[in-house]
């Protein structure tokens, strides 16, 4: 259904292939937007009570609280689910792009996704999971509008 909107209203009528290509690249778009609109209210429904949202990301709390208790950090309900989940997501487009064509932009976009991992997996695997949450729901937040 999707694919079909997009085809169907696809300015490029001369050359099929870049029809398609356009068609696809519109419907991954469309995608990524739609995860990133429902990241975005799974992460503020989970961390929003929580005293370490800060203020400025309409939460009730303060950044300062992301090390408290620390190493034995406590996880507001749904957080991990959140956590891995978003970080399963990352994984995915690290793997999809190293199997996609190469574009242009090949190399500055692996080193991207190869980054996120780096920085998902170390702040979880050094319990900084807290601070971490809170850079995955500011990116989120700015990925609906790229």
């Amino acid at each position: 259904m999707t694919w079909k909107f997009f085809y169907d209203n696809c300015k490029e009528k001369e050359n099929e292939e870049v029809r398609i290509s356009k068609t696809q690249k519109s419907c991954d778009h469309f995608y990524k937007g739609f995860y990133f609109i429902v990241a975005t209210v799974w992460g503020y429904i989970v961390m929003k009570d929580s005293n370490f949202l800060p203020r400025s990301l309409l939460g009730k709390g303060d950044l300062s609280h992301v090390h408290d208790n620390y190493p034995v950090v406590e996880w507001p309900q749904g957080l991990k689910t959140y956590y891995l989940a978003t970080m399963g997501y990352h994984l995915h487009m690290l793997l999809h792009h190293m199997m996609d064509h190469v574009r242009h932009d090949y190399m500055e976009m692996m080193l991207h996704h190869i980054v996120t991992m780096f920085l998902y997996g170390f702040s979880y695997i050094l319990n900084m999971t807290l601070g971490g949450a809170v850079v995955m729901y500011l990116h989120d937040i700015a990925d609906i509008f790229t």
